[in-house]
């Protein structure tokens, strides 16, 4: 079976990562996949399917929202069993590539996350029209399901929740990196944040939380927009000495091991990967209540009101104070993450792309 992978771009992120996870393992069950890149860049995640031998389609335009995307997916859709989309506007510029083609191609999407700023009264026909040419749309989370079917209850019969997941063993197995080399190494207690630095990411309050937790210091990991307004906001609360902003990184599994508890703020989340992650480094989680985290995270972590930086404080300080409570909550996200493995990902659509292609007669 050859498939087509459409992405925005592979920089570090949730589904950029699951994508690279996925490739190589779809790879074993005999798919030969190859991925359309909207914004080609020299990113990490990029250069290592390269180097895996994984084909890139030519793509001579870059910016992501202009419609000359369609061209070169509809010359290339011709050559592939299926094609799966991933993520705004790849999800569109597939659709449309599919109704032009001269040859019938079963397209797949995914849903991944709860809240979306195209679902708009004006919109609608956008996504109606859209969504009508997926066989197949795999949301992450029930969350991210009943929002979509909430918007679209039309296309019901053609949705499935398919979880992301994490490669486990590597989560488990790291080594934390020496503490010196990343932050001082004075004992202080280490809370930890994997997000982009965007507005649907509630750093705020996990910064408006640490301020009440005494001692403790917090890695954030990953960049953005919001990175000078979260640096100001660290300095006028008076942490910015306890706040240690590191950027993109790609040894997350390593960062986690030199955590003591890992906090996800969101102010919406449609799954939550990083908190997987951290689970799977058998970290204890505090997370916002919000649809989506909440059900990753489950009853093996703590969660809290979504922007009440009080109640993480609380949770926090609960976590730290206690080892028997620490270690509890560190054993239930070792059991939990196990439901989330990058394996089960894979299989789980495997069985979408055959019963997608079988139904369109193409090779399965």
């Amino acid at each position: 079976m050859r498939v087509l992978h459409v992405i925005d771009s592979l920089r570090l992120g949730g589904v950029e990562v699951l994508l690279s996870e996925m490739i190589p393992r779809f790879a074993r069950h005999g798919v030969e996949s190859s991925v359309a890149v909207l914004k080609p860049t020299d990113s990490p995640l990029q250069q290592r399917l390269r180097s895996l031998g994984v084909p890139f389609v030519p793509n001579p335009y870059t910016r992501i929202y202009s419609p000359l995307q369609v061209r070169p997916l509809t010359r290339c859709l011709p050559d592939y069993d299926l094609a799966q989309s991933y993520l705004f506007p790849s999800q569109l510029w597939l659709a449309m590539a599919a109704a032009r083609c001269g040859k019938p191609v079963p397209i797949v999407t995914t849903e991944q996350s709860t809240v979306s700023r195209r679902r708009k009264w004006w919109y609608r026909p956008v996504d109606r029209w859209t969504y009508r040419r997926y066989s197949a749309i795999a949301c992450n989370s029930r969350g991210s399901a009943d929002a979509l079917l909430r918007w679209l209850p039309e296309v019901a019969d053609r949705v499935s929740v398919v979880f992301n997941g994490v490669p486990l063993e590597r989560f488990q197995q790291a080594q934390a990196p020496p503490r010196g080399e990343v932050l001082p190494d004075d004992g202080s207690p280490v809370l930890i944040f994997v997000a982009r630095m965007q507005y649907e990411k509630d750093h705020e309050t996990v910064l408006r939380a640490l301020a009440q937790v005494p001692r403790a210091r917090l890695l954030l990991v990953g960049d953005g927009e919001r990175r000078p307004a979260l640096e100001d906001l660290a300095r006028s609360l008076g942490i910015a000495e306890r706040v240690h902003f590191l950027g993109r990184r790609p040894d997350v599994d390593r960062l986690l091991k030199l955590a003591d508890l890992y906090v996800h703020s969101s102010h919406h989340e449609g799954f939550g990967i990083a908190a997987v992650e951290a689970m799977a480094a058998g970290l204890p989680v505090v997370a916002s209540d919000v649809p989506g985290l909440s059900e990753v995270v489950g009853s093996a972590g703590l969660l809290f009101p979504q922007g009440d930086a009080g109640a993480l404080a609380r949770h926090v300080n609960a976590v730290l104070c206690s080892d028997e409570l620490r270690q509890k909550l560190a054993l239930a996200s070792l059991e939990r993450a196990q439901e989330f493995s990058i394996e089960r990902s894979v299989d789980s659509y495997l069985d979408i792309y055959r019963k997608v292609t079988a139904a369109a007669g193409r090779t399965s």
